[in-house]
């Protein structure tokens, strides 16, 4: 008996692929949830993605500071690109298709609740990637409980690699 999976792979059947790139473009926006991320996140950005944009949550002390005439709501969050430019998580995400969530094990990422519930709020796809370089299962229970209830994926990595690679197989 031959399998789905060869049976599909066969001439007769690649006939009915799509081989055409999707018509709607993917807006992704990967956001660091901790300022221990801006590094990453800004590594990140110097590869070549799909649209993709990279932003780091400016801790709450930071978020108070109006700068550059920013005024940010309580349930709101203020955002850091690698090129030092602020923006606002209500802003970023009027022109977002999905949100991709970045914490390193043993971060409390608070944000994700806002960023979670904001992003759902929006019927937004939601991901999440958690960097385990540590290999400490109580920091990473940590970090997982507060990102697990605001993400629709949630992927653990070891290093920086798996992280890119998850991006790529998204497509970000």
């Amino acid at each position: 008996m031959t399998s789905q999976t060869v049976r599909a792979t066969t001439a007769a059947e690649s006939r009915y692929r799509i081989n055409t790139p999707n018509s709607k473009g993917r807006s992704t926006l990967v956001l660091g949830l901790e300022a221990s991320s801006a590094d990453l996140m800004c590594e990140m950005a110097g590869l070549e993605w799909n649209g993709a944009r990279f932003r780091t949550v400016v801790p709450a002390a930071g978020a108070r500071k109006p700068a550059k005439g920013l005024s940010v709501d309580a349930d709101d969050l203020v955002l850091q690109a690698p090129d030092g430019e602020l923006s606002r998580l209500s802003d970023e995400l009027a022109s977002t298709d999905v949100v991709v969530m970045f914490a390193r094990s043993g971060e409390v990422a608070q944000a994700a609740s806002v960023v979670g519930d904001a992003a759902f709020g929006r019927h937004l796809m939601t991901a999440g990637f958690v960097l385990d370089e540590q290999d400490d299962r109580q920091a990473l229970e940590v970090t997982l409980a507060a990102v697990r209830p605001f993400v629709i994926s949630l992927v653990v990595g070891s290093d920086a690699d798996a992280f890119s690679e998850t991006l790529y197989a998204i497509r970000a």
